[in-house]
């Protein structure tokens, strides 16, 4: 890496990360405080182009294939970066904010165990699911179970015996919770 990569802006480069792999493109800009450098990359005349951003730490090497040439005189001016929708970017922010809530409200139900809650959260990575209270008509006591597809229900202890469902699809829903329970064991999260 070049002691000033600020010097390669607007430059047409070759980055080799490692023996096999290697970018070109042109140094669009680099952030020093970040250790990052972006290359954009065209093919041929078309006017999209792929932004690549590279880590500074993992470059090898950088070779200049063509160097920043002063614009010509009668050289047409490369058109402004288009304006921000601030307030588009503010509301989409502030709904993203809000499905986070609403999503942290159902999934932590505050009725069930931290174990629970990590069951459910891996439960769903994979298949749709939700808390929901059933009432034991034996005793009239409502437990927190799992929903899930809206044809499972996964009573505590959250385990693959105590799921319940159609059989074609509780197999299947027992099989994950398996699979999700043995994950969250070895990384010790239960």
């Amino acid at each position: 890496m070049t002691a000033d990569p600020e010097r390669l802006i607007g430059m047409r480069v070759s980055v080799k990360m490692s023996p096999t792999e290697t970018h070109e493109g042109l140094v669009f800009t680099c952030d020093t405080a970040t250790n990052a450098l972006v290359l954009e990359q065209r093919k041929g005349a078309d006017p999209k182009a792929t932004y690549r951003i590279i880590k500074t730490t993992a470059v090898r090497e950088i070779v200049v294939l063509e160097a920043l040439e002063p614009p010509a005189e009668d050289a047409p001016e490369k058109p402004p970066l288009p304006d921000v929708n601030l307030a588009a970017v503010r509301m989409r922010e502030e709904r993203a904010i809000q499905s986070a809530r609403d999503k942290f409200k159902e999934n932590v139900s505050g009725k069930v165990t931290v174990r629970a809650d990590a069951i459910m959260e891996a439960m769903q990575k994979t298949m749709p699911c939700t808390w929901m209270e059933k009432k034991n008509e034996a005793t009239g006591e409502l437990t927190m179970v799992i929903l899930v597809l809206n044809e499972v229900i996964i009573f505590p202890p959250y385990t693959p015996d105590s799921a319940r469902g159609t059989v074609t699809v509780v197999n299947r829903v027992k099989k994950v919770l398996a699979g999700e329970l043995e994950k969250l064991t070895r990384a010790g999260a239960i």
